[in-house]
Order: structure tokens, then sequence, then C-alpha cells
């Protein structure tokens, strides 16, 4: 095991919020698409630029609301909030730096300090590789990238609702159980990948899976492997799913794999993650005997800090609306490309609406402003580069499916964001040109690992897997 030492612990605080709703990602494929994804096929083989043209019409986040969202105590109240950073050795030359990010919960309030009883639940990690370089001119530099960037997924903390994993590594275990069962004549009692229970696990989910276009990519993937070997009469549907289930690109983490849950685990002899609920401070700083001495908690002083009344001032979730689901979409999508970009806050505005700008737009056909916005490191020079890489993935991600060459599908989307990954996410958008119609809500990010796209109820997500499979075999048969 790789050295790994505390740098520092901050807290902060969040605001009060509305009750979330559940609302996975789901893969809407038309039937238009699946006749050219086997047009391509016939002709040898999908393309790249093909899978991504579909995924990026195809992705999105289910408009019905599929339950609301168990959280401790209530989403009503402010949060104390918690980050962890830690350097681990790899190297002379390589450092890499590990952020844990999470939510505090329990414990009782005292005067003298925090409770150790108070629990740590964490909430999403990245890895920052930090290496020694040198310029162009021969002087050294540090370049530092961001990767691993994952979230956690966990169940209910109430101990009401069975949750699901829906990664996609998940969905296609889910449609091999049921192929295996259907051959055998019992698929009407199948209940789903013991696996992706997440009563009994916590799990690691990649950040980019909370991107709805990538998300379909990875299906498309199973789709066009299993429309592959039923054309050319290659390996039978379970061997083409498995073939790319465990592929590199949507393989996952173990938790084990992750620096700060190894050090935890091989301190404490606890490896197995059943009804976890996080980990008090009392045994972090067991493990960690410098916890105290890197704490700053002066931002965990409500006293010292105005609360945002997000209740009050943005819409309640659980409407079944393309408005809502569009936001939720946004703010998830906000929450992966911010660190792949290597920013932690950013402030932007963005429309297709050519008209707002007297016809002048990018080549993309959108228009993106950008405000405020912090990187991963302080003192970055290369912050704008971030900034740029952040808005073209946007840009690239989200209005593709609007600015599809589909007559029905071409629809006027404004919004305005703001994306604090150790915060809140606010998204205010309307379609078409409707500014009366306008709407705003607020996605607390510090708690993804519990309203997180790659999560569903038990029934719903077995039965969107099994739909998956069945509508392709419909396609081509």
């Amino acid at each position: 095991m790789a050295d790994i030492v505390l740098r520092d612990v901050t807290m902060g605080i969040g605001n009060p919020n509305h009750v979330h709703f559940h609302r996975h990602n789901q893969l809407n494929l038309e039937s238009q698409n699946v006749d050219l994804m086997i047009q391509e096929v016939n002709r040898g083989g999908l393309v790249e630029s093909m899978i991504n043209d579909i995924a990026g019409q195809s992705g999105g986040l289910t408009v019905q609301p599929r339950g609301a969202v168990e959280i401790e105590d209530t989403f009503n109240m402010r949060r104390g909030l918690c980050r962890l950073r830690f350097s681990v050795m790899v190297s002379a030359l390589k450092e890499v730096e590990l952020i844990v990010l999470g939510y505090l919960a329990g414990g009782e309030a005292r005067e003298d300090g925090i409770d150790p009883a108070t629990r740590f639940v964490p909430v999403r990690t990245w890895s920052i590789d930090i290496t020694s370089i040198s310029d162009m001119t021969g002087m050294p530099d540090v370049r530092q990238t961001v990767n691993n960037s994952a979230q956690f997924l966990l169940g209910d903390p109430n101990t009401g609702k069975k949750l699901r994993s829906m990664r996609p590594i998940d969905i296609g275990n889910e449609v091999l159980g049921y192929i295996s069962t259907e051959q055998e004549g019992r698929q009407a009692g199948y209940v789903g990948n013991a696996t992706a229970d997440l009563s009994n696990a916590l799990l690691i989910s990649k950040t980019q899976n909370m991107d709805s276009t990538h998300y379909a990519k990875q299906l498309l993937k199973i789709a066009g492997n299993v429309m592959h070997d039923d054309v050319t009469g290659g390996m039978g549907i379970e061997d083409s799913i498995s073939g790319s289930i465990y592929a590199n690109s949507m393989a996952e983490q173990l938790v084990s794999d992750n620096e700060f849950f190894r050090a935890m685990a091989v301190a404490t002899g606890t490896w197995h993650y059943k009804g976890f609920e996080g980990f008090t401070l009392g045994e972090i700083a067991s493990v960690f005997e410098n916890f105290t001495d890197v704490l700053d908690d002066r931002m965990l002083n409500a006293n010292l800090f105005d609360e945002v009344d997000n209740v009050a001032m943005s819409y309640a979730y659980g409407a079944t609306t393309i408005i809502e689901s569009t936001a939720k979409e946004i703010a998830f999508l906000c929450a992966d490309l911010a660190i792949r970009a290597g920013l932690t806050h950013v402030v932007f505005a963005a429309t297709n609406n050519v008209a707002e700008f007297g016809g002048f737009m990018d080549e993309d056909g959108v228009k993106l402003v950008t405000g405020e916005f912090m990187s991963i490191s302080d003192q970055d020079p290369y912050a704008i580069n971030r900034l740029e890489r952040f808005t073209q993935l946007f840009k690239d991600k989200f209005y593709t499916k609007f600015n599809t060459g589909y007559e029905h599908q071409r629809t006027i989307v404004n919004i305005s964001v703001t994306c604090s990954l150790f915060g809140e996410t606010s998204v205010e958008l309307f379609f078409n040109g409707d500014e009366q119609t306008m709407q705003n809500y607020t996605n607390a990010t510090y708690y993804i690992c519990r309203t997180s796209p790659n999560i569903a109820g038990t029934e719903t997500g077995v039965n969107d897997a099994v739909n998956f499979l069945n509508n392709l075999r419909e396609y081509i048969n």
C-alpha cells in the first residue's frame, strides 16, 4: 500500500433544500436510430462517430420521478460538509493528491469542538496526478491532471427502501441474469442482480456515469455488439454482453482501490460495507493521528454565513415535467464535467437561440458566457484552459440533442447555472424563448451519493434493464 498522508480537513455548511427525488439514467433509443445501427453493422461494423451522435440524442433521465430520496434527518436543514485531502506518494517524480468529499450526520452539539461520534458520509472522490516535468524552454514545471473521478453509491439510510445501482455494468449484468433465468424458464421470478443491491454494499461509480450521453454510449456499445453477432452469426447474446461489460471502458473501481478506504480498512479490519453509514470522525482521527492538527472548521459556524433558503427561492422537486428532469440532468452533468475539466466552481449562462445574439453564434450553434470560476488548485496558471475545456464539453454533451437535425427534436433552451462541488448547483432554465415559464431548481451536490442518476428503486431498475434487452431484440428480429 502506498504511503497516504492526511494534508488537511476542511469543513463547511450547506443550505436548506427541497426534498430530492430519484431519477435514473435511461436510453431512449428511437426506431430510426436502431435502423441506422443495423445498417452500419451490415456494412461491417458500427463507427464511433455514429455511436456518439445517437448517444447525444438518446441519453436522458426519467421524466417520471421514482420516489423521494431518503436522507438522515431531513433535507430542509443546514448540513455540515467535509473535505478530506490526502497526499499519496507514488514515486520521486510523481505524487497523487486524493480528495474525498462528504457530508456530516449524527453526533451531538458541543461547545468544545465536534463530537467524535459525528459521521462522515462519503459522497465523491477524485485524484490529481502531480508530475514534475520540463516546459518548452527546459524550465521545471508541474503538471496537475484529474483522474479517477468517482461517486459513491449508498443505500437508504433509513433502511426503508431497497435501492439498486444502475451503472452501465449493472445494466449488463441485470440483462445477463434475466437471460439465464429465461433459458431455464423461470424469468418471471427474476428479482435482479444481487451485486447491484445497495442494501448489501457500498459501490463506486465513475463520475462520467452521471453524464447521460456517456451513459447512453455505454449501453449502445452493448447493443452494437449484440447486433453485430446477431447479423454475422457470431457469439451468442450472452457472450456478446459479457464481452461488452467487462471491457476496460465499462469496468468500475472497487471500494478497496480507494487509498482512503483501504487505509481505514487496514486499521479497523473492516472490509465489508453492508449497511455502511459512514465513518465517525473519531474513527478517522484514530487512523490519521494528525486529524485535529490539520482541521479547519471555521466555515462550519452557521453564525458566520448567511443562510440561503433554497426551499423558498427554488421550485420543489417531484413533478413529471421535462423542465424539471432537464434541470436535474444539467446539475448532474455539471458535477461531472467540472471536475473532469479541473474546476470546483463555475458560473455560466448558455443558449442555442440565435435571435438573442443578433444571429451571431459559435460554430456549434450555442452561445455560452462564463462568470466566476475556481480551479482545483490555488494560483493555477492554467485555470483559463480548464474553463475553456469545461465550456466546450458542456456544449458538446448537453446541446447535441437540442441542435439535432430531426425537426421534432429542435428545441431552444436557455439556461443559467451556478455549480459548486463543495455546495449546491442551481439551474435556471426555460424552453423555446418563453421566459414566462422559467423555473429554478437547486440540487445539493453534496448528496450525490443518495441522489445519483445511477441509483434506482429495485423494481424499476430491473424492469428498465429487461426492457432494454427485449426492445433491442424486437428491433433486431
